[in-house]
């Protein structure tokens, strides 16, 4: 019963960090996009495209920044999420080559992970906004709420805990525009919360996945309802499979810890609560000691 109670609360804090807010992200995603778009539309190539806001970011930076960039040139030319990521992260100075902050943490208390999900969610807004998205502009009508408006209505019902009517706003959402992603992910979400419809959730997060084979917050959202569901070994799958695709966000390894302790494991349980908390996570005090007894182990 102890485990599954932190399991609970694990999911409760990853929820909430999901639907965050950061109003200092918007307007840096804004502008790289519009930008962006802007120059494709200009008649720019995505390669010459990319090459521009990076130099264009890199004025004035440190070499450090540079080389790193550079370094993951083919990710940015694969895939124009991985340059805001990027970008946001050393925005808020966290340095994603050594996964260390780079100003002091009272300074700046917010994560990584944070970042990237408030990036993420901005990106699939201003990416419709800007026509980024091949069939993901649903058709308006003057007047007439769109599928963002009942979207942002979804995520306020969902903040506040009315995950009935969030689910209702997300479903309109949907009918509105199908190739939306995030909506996917926020009814999913809500589907999760208690009594919980689960395979209703799983549902959604699959369909997610099918849209967005990238998409780390369906990956961890499916493996959280899998763990909900007691099919540790499925979670874990997705789990690793959101950690391959952004190995330096910790809440994947917090949910893979947790199946893994819940499994037994607790060797591997371990190994990724010192990666989770060697990227700025701390897990409840209850799982620690579980942990610790469990396993035999102080650390």
């Amino acid at each position: 019963m102890t485990i599954v109670l932190v399991v609970v609360g694990i999911i409760v804090l990853i929820g909430y960090l999901v639907f965050a807010r950061m109003g200092g992200i918007k307007p840096q995603v804004k502008f790289y996009v519009k930008n962006y778009a802007k120059l494709r539309s200009q008649g720019y190539s995505n390669e010459q495209a990319i090459e521009n806001l990076m130099n264009f970011y890199l004025q004035g930076e440190p070499d450090w920044k540079a080389e790193f960039m550079h370094s993951r040139y083919t990710d940015y030319l694969n895939n124009f999420d991985e340059l805001v990521h990027d970008i946001m992260l050393f925005y808020y100075h966290i340095d994603p080559i050594y996964e260390v902050w780079e100003v002091d943490k009272g300074k700046t208390p917010v994560s990584d992970y944070v970042i990237f999900h408030q990036a993420e969610k901005y990106l699939g807004y201003y990416k419709r906004k800007y026509g980024i998205i091949l069939n993901s502009i649903p058709t308006q009508v003057s007047g007439e709420k769109t599928a963002d408006d009942y979207f942002n209505k979804g995520e306020k019902f969902f903040i506040k805990g009315q995950y009935n009517q969030a689910i209702k706003a997300f479903s309109k959402s949907i009918d509105l525009n199908p190739h939306f992603v995030e909506a996917y992910i926020g009814r999913g979400s809500a589907y999760a919360k208690p009594p919980g419809k689960l395979d209703l959730a799983i549902s959604d997060f699959e369909q997610a996945i099918k849209l967005d084979p990238k998409s780390f917050k369906a990956y961890t959202g499916r493996a959280l309802v899998y763990a909900l569901k007691g099919m540790p070994d499925q979670a874990i799958s997705d789990f690793t499979n959101a950690i391959k695709l952004n190995p330096n966000h910790g809440s994947a390894y917090v949910g893979r810890a947790t199946a893994y302790v819940g499994k037994g494991e607790y060797d591997k349980g371990w190994e990724d609560v010192h990666k989770a908390q060697s990227l700025g996570f701390q897990f409840p005090r209850e799982f620690m000691e579980y942990l610790q007894k469990a396993s035999g182990r102080k650390k």
